[in-house]
C-alpha cells in the first residue's frame, strides 16, 4: 500500500512542476512580444530651451522729453490743487467762525443803540464788516503756509496735543472734572464780560429823574469787540471751549448732539457737585444754545411786546409819576386811581407773557435749543434727587426770567440785527 502511494505522490509533483514551466514560459512569450512595442510607442525626452524674453524697444528722446513735462505739470496741478483745497477750508472755517463772533458783536451794537453811543456803533459796524470782506491770506497759496505747528511737533507732542484736542471735542466727562478743579474767581474767568453794558431799567419808566437816556459811552466794550474781530477770537473763553474746536463733519445734526451731549454732562456734574460760579457758567451756556439757531418764536413775542408797549403808552404822559419800581419800593398806604389803573396794566402784562410762555400749540417762545438742552441737564442729573427736582426752579430764576427773557424785552435788536442791521444804521446816524 505504502509504494503505490509514494508512487501517485511523485506522479503529482511532477504533473505540478510542469504546469509551472508551462505558466512561465506562456509569460515569457507575452513580455516578449509586448516588450517591443512598448518600446514602439515611447516617446524619448526632449531637452527644454528656455524661449527668448522680447524686450520692448526703448522709448526715443522725444517721448522721455513729453513723459518729464507731463509728470511736472502733474505735479504743479497738485500743488495748485492743494493750495485751493486749504484756502476753501480756511474760508469755510474762518466763516463759521466769523458767524458766532457775530452774535456777541450784534449784542453790543445793540447796546451802543440803547446807549446811543453812535461812534461806537459806527466804528464797530465798520469793523464787522472789514473783516468780513476781507479776503483770505495770500500765505495760504505758499509752501510754508501748507504747514501748520503740529507738524513742527515731534511724534510724542503732537500725540499729547491730539488727545487734548479730541477729549475737548467729545469728552464731556474731561472737562466737567477739569472745570471742577478751578477757582470760583477762575470759574467766573469763563464767562463773557456783559455786567457793565447790561440795564435792568424798565423800558416803560415814566420818571425823567430815576432813568434818563442820556449817552452812554461804550468805547472800551466796542475795542474789545474790534479786537476779537481782527483777530477772529472768541468774546469770551466759554465760547471758545464750546466753538473753537467744533468740527465741520457736513452733518449739522450729528455735530450739534455731540455738543448737546458733552456739554450737558458738564452742567449736570457741575449742579450736581454744587460747584460754586456753577448758577452761572449753566445760564450762560443755555443762552450760547438759545442762541445758535434761528427763533421761530421770536415773532410771537415781539407781538406781546408792541401791544404792551401800545397800551402803556399812557405811563408816558404822566411825567410826576415814580417809576414802577419805585413804587413798589415805596407804596403809599392809600393807591389813587391811577396807581390801581398802573397796577392793573403791569398784572395784565406779566399774566400774558406768562401764558405765552407755558403755551405750546404754537412756535415755542423759548428756543428749541435752548429746551433740548434743559431736558438733556435734567436726565442726566440722579433720578429723584434734589437737584433734580430743583432743577426747574432754578433754570426760570437764574435764566428764564434773569437772562433770555431780559434780554429779548430790553435789548430786542439782539435777536433782529442780523437782517435789518443796514435798516438801524441808516436810522443811527
Amino acid at each position: 500500500m505504502m509504494p503505490v502511494l509514494l508512487d501517485q505522490g511523485e506522479m503529482l509533483g511532477s504533473t505540478f512542476e510542469s504546469c509551472r514551466e508551462d505558466g512561465a514560459t506562456k509569460d515569457d512569450e507575452a513580455h516578449s512580444k509586448t516588450a517591443p512595442e512598448a518600446l514602439q510607442t515611447r516617446t524619448p525626452l526632449q531637452p527644454v530651451t528656455p524661449t527668448p524674453t522680447l524686450l520692448p524697444p526703448l522709448p526715443d528722446l522725444p517721448q522721455i522729453s513729453r513723459v518729464l513735462r507731463l509728470q511736472k505739470y502733474q505735479r504743479r496741478r497738485l500743488w495748485d490743487l492743494q493750495a485751493e483745497l486749504r484756502s476753501m477750508q480756511l474760508a469755510t472755517s474762518r466763516n463759521a467762525r466769523l458767524a458766532k463772533i457775530a452774535r456777541s458783536v450784534h449784542r453790543t451794537m445793540a447796546e451802543c443803540i440803547r446807549s446811543e453811543d453812535k461812534s461806537s456803533f459806527v466804528s464797530l459796524f465798520s469793523t464787522f464788516h472789514d473783516v468780513a470782506d476781507e479776503p483770505v491770506d495770500e500765505r495760504a497759496h505758499t509752501a510754508e503756509a501748507q504747514s501748520t505747528f503740529l507738524d513742527r511737533l515731534s511724534y510724542h507732542h503732537r500725540a499729547v496735543v491730539l488727545k487734548l484736542l479730541y477729549q475737548v471735542h467729545s469728552d464731556g466727562a474731561f472737562i466737567a472734572d477739569r472745570l471742577a478743579a478751578f477757582t470760583h474767581r477762575e470759574l467766573l474767568a469763563l464767562l463773557p464780560d456783559r455786567g457793565p453794558t447790561r440795564s435792568t431799567a424798565s423800558v416803560l419808566d415814566s420818571s425823567r429823574s430815576s432813568y434818563s437816556r442820556v449817552s452812554q459811552q461804550l468805547g472800551y466794550v466796542a475795542d474789545s469787540q474790534m479786537d476779537s474781530l481782527s483777530s477772529l477770537a472768541f468774546g469770551s473763553a466759554l465760547e471758545t471751549l464750546v466753538f473753537a474746536i467744533d468740527g465741520h463733519s457736513g452733518n449739522l445734526a450729528t455735530d450739534e448732539s455731540r455738543a448737546l451731549e458733552v456739554w450737558s454732562t458738564v452742567c449736570a456734574h457741575l449742579i450736581a457737585i454744587q460747584k460754586p460760579g456753577s448758577e452761572k457758567l449753566v445760564p450762560a451756556v443755555l443762552d450760547l444754545w438759545a442762541m445758535s439757531t434761528a427763533w421761530p418764536g421770536r415773532q410771537r413775542l415781539e407781538l406781546w411786546m408792541l401791544q404792551v408797549l401800545q397800551r402803556g403808552a399812557f405811563l408816558l404822559e404822566q411825567p410826576s409819576k415814580h417809576s414802577f419800581r419805585m413804587r413798589i419800593q415805596v407804596r403809599p398806604a392809600i393807591p389813587a386811581q391811577d396807581d390801581l389803573e398802573i397796577e392793573a396794566f403791569y398784572a395784565d402784562a406779566v399774566n400774558e407773557l406768562l401764558e405765552l410762555l407755558s403755551d405750546v400749540s404754537g412756535a415755542t417762545v423759548i428756543p428749541q435749543p435752548a429746551l433740548d438742552m434743559c431736558h438733556a441737564i435734567w436726565k442726566k442729573l440722579s433720578p429723584g434727587s434734589g437737584h433734580q427736582r430743583g432743577l426747574s426752579r432754578f433754570l426760570l430764576t437764574r435764566w428764564l426770567f434773569s437772562s433770555f427773557v431780559l434780554d429779548a424785552v430790553v435789548l430786542p435788536e439782539v435777536r433782529d440785527l442780523t437782517c435789518h442791521e443796514a435798516r438801524y444804521l441808516a436810522d443811527f446816524i
